[in-house]
This record gives C-alpha cells, sequence and structure tokens, in this order.
C-alpha cells in the first residue's frame, strides 16, 4: 500500500514543534516512504543527521569529523535532503559561497489507520487553488508567486484578478482579506457529521520573522467561525516543496491549520474553539446557493500581521486549500 509523507507543524504559545507524518492511508506519494527508508539505512546519515541537531555544519566540516571525502559527504547529504530530512542552503563568504546543513524534523510518526473506517463514513473532497479567489483586499503590501518566481505584487490595490493569477502558489499580504467560492454540491445530502477545511498559512512580514504574531479570522457567508493566531513568517528553512530559486530571506513554509466544524461546534486543529456554530450551518446555507470562505486579517486586531497562504508547489504540504466533508454512510446520497 502506498503511503504518504506529509510534514506538520505543532504550535505552541512558546515553541514550535516539526514534525513528519507517515500516512499509510494514501495510494499517491509511495517514493517518499521509500527515500526515507533509504536515507535512515545508512549509519553514516544516521550519525550525521544527530550532528546537525547539535549545530549547522557545512560540507568541508562533515568531511572532517567522519573522516570522509567531501564527495562522499555530498551524496549523503543529497540522499537526506531529497528524503526532506534534512535542509540544505548556501551562505554568501568572501571568496564565494558554502553550503551549510541544517535537520529539518525532529520526529517523525507512523499513523496506522483501519480500512474499516471507511464503512462507518463517507468523504466528499473539494480544492481550492490560491489564486481561485472572487475577492482580494489587501490593505496596502500584497503580492503573488507562482513555482518560477513572483507573478505580481504591488504597494496598493492594483489589477488582481487577471488570469495569471491561477499559476499563483503563494498568495500574501500584510493585511486585509481574501475570499473563495464553494460549490453548494459539495453539502448536498443528510448526516453531514463534519466539515474540515485545511491549509498552510503563516503570518507575514518584510523577509520573515518566526516570531510575528497575527490574528487571522476564518469565516462562511460571512459568519465567524473563529480567529486563530498565527505564531510566526516562516523562513528559516525552505519548506519541503518550496523552490529552491525561491528567495533566500523569505517566506518559505507555514503551518498547517485544520478548521473543523462538527456537530458540537468548531475546532482548530482539534481543540474546541467555538461552541455557538456547528456543521448545520452549512446545510442551511447552501441550497441552491455558493458558499464562501473567509480568511481574514483585521487592522483592528490585536496582532494584524497579515498573512501567507501557501499552495500544493510551496511550503511543507502538497495541497493548497482543501474542504472534506464526512458523512453518515447511510445517509449518504449518491
Amino acid at each position: 500500500m502506498a503511503a504518504k509523507i506529509e510534514p506538520i507543524i505543532l504550535e505552541e504559545r512558546d515553541k514550535k514543534i516539526s514534525s513528519l507524518i507517515l500516512d499509510l492511508s494514501d495510494k499517491h506519494s509511495a517514493e517518499h516512504i521509500a527515500a526515507i527508508g533509504k536515507a535512515l539505512s545508512s549509519p553514516v546519515r544516521l550519525e550525521i543527521i544527530k550532528q546537525l541537531q547539535i549545530k549547522k555544519c557545512n560540507y568541508s566540516e562533515l568531511a572532517r569529523m567522519f573522516d570522509l571525502p567531501i564527495g562522499t559527504i555530498a551524496f549523503h547529504i543529497k540522499v537526506l535532503e531529497q528524503a526532506g530530512l534534512i535542509s540544505v542552503g548556501n551562505m554568501p563568504e568572501r571568496k564565494g559561497h558554502i553550503r551549510w546543513c541544517s535537520y529539518a524534523y525532529p520526529y517523525i510518526m507512523m499513523i496506522l489507520r483501519s480500512e474499516q473506517k471507511a464503512t462507518d463514513e463517507k468523504m466528499r473532497e473539494y480544492n481550492i487553488g490560491i489564486g481561485d479567489y472572487i475577492i482580494f483586499e489587501p490593505i496596502s503590501e500584497w503580492g503573488l508567486g507562482a513555482a518560477e518566481g513572483q507573478i505580481t505584487g504591488y504597494s496598493d490595490h492594483g489589477f488582481i484578478y487577471g488570469d495569471e493569477r491561477k499559476r499563483a502558489q503563494i498568495l500574501w499580504c500584510d493585511g486585509g482579506k481574501v475570499v473563495y467560492p464553494v460549490p453548494p454540491s459539495l453539502f448536498d445530502g443528510e448526516g453531514i457529521k463534519e466539515v474540515r477545511i485545511s491549509l498552510e498559512i503563516s503570518s507575514n512580514t518584510m523577509g520573515y520573522s518566526n516570531h510575528y504574531p497575527s490574528d487571522i479570522t476564518y469565516s462562511i457567508d460571512g459568519t465567524e467561525l473563529c480567529t486563530d493566531i498565527s505564531l510566526g513568517d516562516y523562513g528559516d528553512r525552505y519548506g519541503l516543496y518550496t523552490p529552491k530559486t525561491w528567495y533566500g530571506e523569505s517566506t518559505k513554509y507555514g503551518v498547517l491549520k485544520v478548521i473543523s466544524v462538527k456537530r458540537d461546534g468548531v475546532y482548530v486543529n482539534q481543540k474546541l474553539v467555538n461552541k455557538k456554530l456547528n456543521v448545520s450551518l452549512f446545510s442551511e446555507r447552501s441550497k441552491n446557493n455558493t458558499l464562501f470562505f473567509g480568511i481574514e486579517n483585521k487592522p483592528d486586531s490585536p496582532h494584524p500581521g497579515g498573512f501567507n497562504i501557501f499552495g500544493e508547489q510551496f511550503g511543507d504540504y502538497r495541497q493548497a486549500i482543501k474542504i472534506n466533508v464526512f458523512c453518515d454512510a447511510e445517509n449518504q446520497s449518491e
């Protein structure tokens, strides 16, 4: 059975824990599992990871530590980098650049899901591209980027509704809101037990700052589901899918936020944050009408730190904005 590597950032107010999730229920990413297995099969590569957890090292330092040729060290580093276990970057020096290495994730977790679960519920999925918005109202600084570089960006509202935005893999602004349409057919039928919206997001500032809070509000048709705090604008390493050609001193990855609207309230990353709303919000509003998912950073919030939203070719997650609707199997309409 194929499986998927999925990096996840677990946020707490005083620290950020990064880990890899190996999900055996996924059928499309077996090569990632193979890459991890290959990377961890060598005692030398295990020792390199241990050393990089102590401090960043360049190729020459590692060659001296392990008494190996630089070419051999470069081979091991490439295997570890391809598996997403370490990050490699260039540091400018007086006579050129030095390649530095650092470890990416302190934890690897494996999830084994029972196949029996599929008979208990059914699920629909809808994916929204970063550039598929119908409203984008940034306060001032904003921009769109693709895998090959920046698409556009202005210090005022400018023209932001052209076809070029369909290529967007990252959207940023220093505040304001963006709104995406969601088809009503996603919520057809009875027995909806959960609507789960997931996206990779971070704060936004000039360059990057791992400690830069931002209050981000999520809504459906203008009804606020919750306001969640992003703790930083992360750029200290490249994201697992961020192109290495992307600007070195800039945003490179975010945090996976999962907003779950269930029968007993609204959850953010499995924490109950709003008991006043529940999943009936979707069935009441979706009858023959498009729904609108909003992301907003209000200028009068305690932390008006803007936001970055990441697409499937950027950051740590192979997705943009994903909506999953879980239904009781016996009530699911075909």
